[in-house]
Formats: structure tokens, sequence, C-alpha cells
């Protein structure tokens, strides 16, 4: 039983919106790249400063590993990464 909610309660705690930028690629939940445009990305990201607004897509970058709930590494090339990204300026241009 134990076993079973484990696995239930993993894919739930790894999508978290507190991110943490790791220095090594194997300490990090997801392998990112940062594309140029809004169109080769998967997700567009909205960053905030506030706890409150953290939300889908709206990412808050936190200090310590501790208090995130994701952790991700920048990488350089894209057949890298897990994820392609893209940063909007504006809150309403976040992919939902």
């Amino acid at each position: 039983m134990r076993i079973l909610l484990l696995t239930l309660l993993v894919p739930l705690l790894c999508y978290g919106q507190k991110v943490y930028v790791t220095k090594y690629p194997w300490q990090a939940d997801k392998l990112v790249y940062i594309t140029d445009y809004k169109y080769q990305a998967d997700e567009r990201i909205f960053v905030t400063e506030y706890n409150w607004q953290v939300d889908n897509n709206i990412w808050k970058f936190v200090r310590y590993e501790w208090q995130a709930d994701m952790k991700i590494h920048y990488v350089d090339y894209k057949y890298l990464a897990d994820m392609k990204i893209y940063f909007v300026k504006r809150k309403y241009e976040r992919s939902k």
C-alpha cells in the first residue's frame, strides 16, 4: 500500500513552480533549454517575485534547494533538454 501511495505522489511532487537552478545536470529533475522564440518552446514561462503568485507556468526562483518544488539545470543544446522554455514578459502570455 505504501509503495502505491509513493508512486502516485511522486508526479505531484515533481511538478512544482518554485524552482532551484542546480550546478550540475545530475542534480536536476529537469534539463531545460531556453529558446530564442515563443514558437520553438514547449512551455512559455512567466517569472514572479512572490510566493502567492506561483501557479501553472508561473515560476519563482528560490535561493535554497530545500525551498524548491522542482530543480532544473540549463543545457546548451536542444537535444539534451527535457523541456524547452521561453520566458515571457507578461503574465497573460504564458501557456496554460
